[in-house]
């Protein structure tokens, strides 16, 4: 059985998820501390949970998964495209740009002084393998476009280190091609983020790619 803290909070796999009338997100990890901060209510006013605020301390191996409601580009009416539809299989390809979502992931990372871009694959191609350069992560935003000159971009991938706490690392995946169980983006991040890293990061996604508060401020 999971442990709580004094909070009454699980110290178990979390999970905080919103979604909006454009986009949807979902926050896993395993919190080390996650707790709703203290606020005075007006007198005759009783406390609502749900309007608090969440204080996060930190969390280990967090990820977070957004689906983009956009429309498809290819729709196909087939028989066999319905069966796989039923059963979320289906590959579909969303009709969304893959460089300038990735661009504005990487952003929300440089945010939280993620700035060793370790590697960089658009279509499974590696275009970027420098983990030796520390602080190359800006430098790269601005040449991401003649990377992926000719190229129709389907899939990106990146690999990214935050070398000041014990060398934690994002991966993050972009892809327009996908089914119902498979995302368009996902961030995973390997080892353990402060809680102000984390906000850093999904405040700036939450501005850019409109999506609700995953975590309540």
């Amino acid at each position: 059985m999971a442990k709580k803290d004094p909070y009454g909070v699980d110290r178990d796999l979390k999970v905080l998820s919103g979604s909006s009338g454009k986009h949807s997100a979902r926050l896993e990890g395993q919190f080390l501390g996650i707790f709703p901060s203290p606020e005075v209510f007006p007198e005759g006013e009783s406390e609502r949970k749900d309007e608090r605020a969440q204080v996060i301390t930190g969390v280990k191996d967090p990820t977070i998964r957004i689906d983009l409601k956009v429309g498809d580009v290819n729709k196909d009416p087939g028989v066999f495209s319905e069966m796989l539809r039923m059963i979320g299989l289906d590959p579909r390809e969303g009709d969304f740009e893959v460089l300038s979502t990735l661009d504005k992931v990487l952003r929300a990372l440089a945010k939280a002084r993620f700035k060793n871009l370790a590697e960089l694959r658009f279509n499974g191609e590696l275009v970027y393998d420098h983990p030796e350069e520390e602080w190359d992560l800006r430098s790269v935003l601005g040449t991401m476009k003649k990377m992926a000159t000719n190229m129709k971009l389907d899939e990106a991938q990146a690999r990214i280190i935050l070398r000041e706490e014990g060398d934690t690392e994002a991966h993050v995946t972009v892809d327009k091609v996908h089914t119902e169980l498979t995302h368009d983006i996902y961030l995973e991040f390997k080892g353990e983020l402060s809680g102000e890293m984390l906000r850093r990061v999904i405040n700036y996604l939450e501005e850019h790619l409109e999506i609700e508060e995953l975590i309540r401020s």
